[in-house]
């Protein structure tokens, strides 16, 4: 963790600054093969994703791709087709979408804009790290578009921390800079991160059991850092 730069770009992140409910940047280790079905993320979040290990063959379309409408799945924000095998017999509209491919290698990072629907193919054993994203500039597609939709409108992203949201006032471009992990994460260093995130990973973990796993990997760490 302590090798992490978050890029200035993603530095005034709302979500770090408010939503406490999720934890990232997240890292995410995959076996070559492993792949994502096309989906948008979690309230339509843009996110970005950097690889350190192995190859991933991404497959992204715009937002507003009406070609893709049809085959959309409401209750799960992802889409009944294989946007790297089509069936474009079966399915001809699907010839009018306009798909963008990119293969991300060691030492790059790939930025997805808000709502646009993804997928990926791991073609190596890979280990990325990713994290949804919100800035002020955004804002007003989360509350007036995201936010409006049946999946999303009960949820507490779109109602509860709108206010600190709002009245943010954004870091002006040329004092963003690049952070630690620990930084980002609003902590001083491993310690102070250890102390007030390892007692949320376990509480979390009392309702997701699958978590865990994750409380040994951090239990672990952080004993190194008392």
């Amino acid at each position: 963790l302590e090798d992490v730069r978050i890029p200035a770009f993603f530095a005034d992140d709302l979500l770090v600054r408010y939503y406490k409910k999720s934890a990232w940047p997240t890292l995410i280790a995959g076996p070559k093969g492993t792949r994502s079905g096309l989906h948008r993320d979690t309230h339509d979040l843009a996110f970005w994703m950097a690889v350190f290990v192995g190859r991933k063959r991404w497959r992204i379309f715009l937002l507003e791709d009406y070609a893709l409408d049809p085959h959309f799945l409401p209750d799960r924000n992802g889409f009944a087709f294989d946007p790297f095998a089509p069936d474009l017999w079966s399915l001809p509209g699907l010839r009018r979408a306009r798909v963008y491919e990119h293969i991300l290698t060691p030492g790059q990072l790939l930025y997805i804009p808000s709502g646009a629907p993804h997928a990926a193919i791991n073609l190596d054993d890979t280990i990325t790290i990713s994290a949804n994203y919100l800035d002020t500039r955004g804002l007003d597609l989360h509350l007036g578009r995201t936010c409006q939709q049946d999946l999303w409108r009960e949820s507490k992203l779109c109602w509860f921390h709108t206010a600190a949201f709002q009245n943010h006032k954004p870091t002006p471009t040329e004092e963003l800079s690049e952070l630690t992990f620990f930084e980002y994460a609003g902590a001083s260093g491993a310690a102070s991160w250890c102390e007030a995130f390892l007692p949320e990973l376990r509480g979390r973990s009392e309702k997701r059991p699958e978590l865990g796993r994750c409380v040994d990997t951090v239990s672990e760490y952080c004993a190194t850092k008392a």
